[in-house]
């Protein structure tokens, strides 16, 4: 389905459609294996495809269950894992954890004036972060657990005439001794993030790096419950509009970003095909085109 919308997306590029270079990475690992060496898990593509890295085990030892599933593609990183622990009753602890790290690279991201008269312009670009976080415990017998969850992004942008710029922050949650600090054990993000205008050269070409990761923890005692989620697979990406923020009579069109008319193109939304009625219409036009000649 995404090789459909991405091709459905083709179809209306511009002529002056740029392709750079587009690495995306995936790394999972996940300790909850009943061998207890863990699990671990790479992926990448070096061609702009979009990467898929599934994940997860089972441990009846450590009375765990870890499920994830991640992709990178064109302009996103989406992650989701969760881990959920019950303890047996003997008398130690009970856990597991995992942990997604993404990133993608682009490069020969061009800015083309279709009427601008400057080559020293100023942009923005501007990125979107929607995620959702949560961490709860169950007193055992005796001793509660722990449980926690994080999400770290970083944004590094290239190119500008002041030079390199990075963006990025972790936001996380946890349940300790029955207690989520501040008093809330989850928290939902949903933001756009920005790099703020700055100098940029259009003769010359931007690099964009960005990074996504995330993990789950859960430690349970005496037949205790422990669970954590990251739910961060409706994304971090460049944002749908304004994704580059630009003065009038520049645009950036970008395929390896999914970047149309400096607008971020979701490549994962289906292709919404034509009523029938369009199609019979469309064939009818044909038929009496072929008529007529």
């Amino acid at each position: 389905m995404a090789s459909l919308a991405m091709a459905a997306v083709a179809a209306i590029l511009p002529a002056s459609f740029a392709t750079g270079a587009a690495v995306q990475q995936a790394r999972f690992f996940n300790s909850c294996t009943e061998d207890g060496l863990g699990q671990r898990l790479n992926a990448n593509s070096s061609d702009g495809s979009t990467v898929n890295l599934p994940g997860g085990a089972t441990s009846t030892a450590n009375g765990c269950i870890v499920t994830g599933n991640a992709s990178a593609g064109a302009g996103f990183l989406a992650l989701q894992t969760d881990v959920g622990v019950i303890a047996g009753t003997e008398p130690r602890g009970y856990g597991g954890d995992a942990t997604y790290n993404l990133s993608s690279a682009y490069t020969g991201i061009g800015v083309t004036s279709v009427g601008g008269g400057n080559n020293l312009i100023q942009l923005s670009l501007n990125f979107d972060l929607s995620a959702i976080l949560s961490a709860d415990t169950t007193l055992g017998s005796s001793i509660d657990g722990l449980a926690s969850s994080f999400l770290t992004y970083s944004v590094i942008v290239s190119g500008g005439e002041n030079g390199i710029i990075v963006l990025g922050d972790t936001i996380s949650v946890e349940k300790a001794n029955g207690v989520c600090p501040g008093g809330a054990c989850g928290t939902s993000i949903d933001t756009i993030i920005s790099t703020g205008p700055f100098a940029f050269d259009v003769t010359n070409t931007l690099g964009v790096t960005l990074g996504l990761s995330g993990g789950v923890t859960g430690l349970a005692y005496d037949g205790g419950l422990a669970s954590a989620s990251v739910a961060a697979s409706n994304t971090f990406s460049f944002a749908a509009q304004d994704a580059f923020e630009l003065p009038d009579g520049y645009v950036v069109n970008y395929a390896d970003g999914s970047i149309v008319d400096n607008d971020w193109v979701d490549p994962r939304a289906p292709v919404i095909p034509l009523p029938a009625a369009a199609w019979l219409f469309g064939s009818a036009l044909l038929l009496l085109g072929l008529r007529r000649g």
